[in-house]
């Protein structure tokens, strides 16, 4: 029996295609079966977000923004059995400021549904997890 190790969520997600490995198993957020949680994996990438962020002011899409970014997110990695998540979190975090930025630049953005969302997110984990445990990337939205 082939040993899977890791879990992507987000299977069509940009950065899902450089994820190429027997290995992996690769599923949708949409309708998420929660029950590949009770396997413990040894990494599980969060690849998944909603980022229509032409709809990041609009009210109607205010909750979807927030179910899927935040509680979805949170609801995975609190029920995950896994050596390491690695969460993809984004540099629109720093979206209003100009210049150079680090890890350690205190985040500055244009407030939408969509940065709110993920800056909740991304300081739950940061809050809940050991970095040794779970590893937060900030792409840029390529």
């Amino acid at each position: 029996m082939q040993n899977i190790d890791s879990l992507v969520i987000g299977k069509n997600a940009q950065l899902a295609h450089y994820l190429e490995n027997k290995n992996i198993v690769k599923v949708s957020a949409r309708n998420f079966d929660m029950s590949l949680l009770n396997k413990s994996w040894d990494k599980i990438y969060l690849l998944f977000a909603e980022q229509r962020t032409y709809y990041a002011n609009n009210k109607n899409y205010k909750q979807e923004f927030y179910d899927v970014n935040y509680y979805l997110t949170k609801k995975i990695v609190d029920n995950a059995s896994c050596n390491k998540i690695v969460y993809l979190s984004t540099t629109e975090l720093w979206n209003n400021v100009s210049g150079p930025i680090t890890i350690n630049t205190a985040h500055d953005f244009i407030q939408n549904y969509y940065t709110d969302s993920k800056m909740m997110i991304t300081n739950y984990i940061k809050k809940n997890f050991n970095p040794e445990d779970a590893i937060i990337l900030y792409p840029y939205n390529f």
